[in-house]
């Protein structure tokens, strides 16, 4: 009887051995994946793909967001200055992009949404080529008027709905969009509730800006236009939220963007956005976790660092 339950403890150790070495070989599967897909992103050109806020804030309080929004003031993007800042990016990209995100922050916060759309659209006027979203976490969609719908229909823009953990009336939704014949989508292409992980900051600002460039998922891959600026990804433009609420100093410098207005040309553009970023010293992109869940934020700093 002794024997048996010293191999039957025995077989239960080996078992978890097995689980926890399991664990850590997807782990690692998932991690020589994100090297193959990010080496990809670090590529410049043939067309570039940028988002831009209509606000900062937003009316969901998610935990670890890389925009900050849950420590942003409310603030709304200057709709004149935007116009200007869109039709110098037609300009410089001879009005050519692969994607075009429309965000915040919520985007149906600001009541010019559908400004901000027809402008986009218009400085890059090409359907078939120019994929514009606008990505929304849903709380605001089936209070918009029939306006904003035609709008989007008129457009060809895509309505992306993240799936968060709220009681929304989804199906609604679809009917709205099919009622009005425009392309509804969620997010990532999928109508289960998001998982996902952010960048970690170091404040110490002592990382290896390179190593953090070409490890993380979102710089060269988020592409962020900010008041006549182009950044390499979201934090950079928006750290100002986080050095505001917690009295921090990460620091941006001039090298850590591109001025559309003093850039000669798309080549000169695509080259920086290639490169790592003196602010990339902050990041920390290896502490990362897979499964990590929507929660509210309860705007901890331990939530970003």
């Amino acid at each position: 009887m002794e024997e048996i339950e010293k191999l039957t403890k025995k077989v239960n150790e080996m078992e978890q051995e097995l689980r926890k070495v399991k664990k850590e070989c997807n782990y690692w599967a998932k991690e020589v994946e994100d090297i193959a897909v990010l080496t990809m992103h670090k590529m410049r050109g043939p067309y570039i793909s940028f988002e831009y806020h209509t606000t900062d804030h937003c009316n969901l309080n998610c935990k670890g967001c890389d925009h900050f929004s849950p420590l942003a003031n409310p603030k709304f993007t200057n709709f004149a200055d935007f116009k200007k800042d869109i039709n110098r990016m037609s300009t410089l990209f001879e009005g050519k992009a692969k994607s075009i995100h429309i965000l915040g922050g919520e985007p149906l916060l600001n009541k010019d949404i559908c400004k901000f759309i027809k402008e986009t659209r218009k400085c890059f006027p090409d359907k078939e080529l120019t994929e514009i979203r606008v990505i929304s976490n849903g709380i605001l969609v089936n209070d918009m008027q029939e306006d904003f719908w035609k709008c989007l229909h008129d457009n060809n823009i895509i309505l992306s709905v993240t799936k968060y953990p709220l009681k929304l009336d989804y199906d609604l939704m679809k009917k709205k969009a099919l009622k009005y014949h425009v392309n509804f989508e969620f997010y990532d292409n999928t109508d289960k509730e998001q998982i996902w992980y952010n960048i970690k900051l170091q404040e110490d600002g002592k990382r290896d800006a390179r190593k953090s460039f070409y490890k993380c998922f979102l710089s060269n891959e988020c592409v962020m236009l900010k008041e006549g600026k182009l950044y390499t990804c979201t934090l950079i433009p928006n750290i100002e939220h986080f050095n505001k609420y917690f009295k921090k100093d990460l620091q941006v410098c001039k090298d850590d963007y591109i001025d559309i207005y003093k850039a000669k040309n798309k080549e000169e553009i695509f080259d920086f956005l290639s490169k790592p970023a003196p602010f990339c010293r902050y990041c920390n992109p290896d502490v990362k976790d897979y499964e990590q869940k929507w929660e509210s934020s309860r705007k901890d700093i331990k939530e970003w660092t």
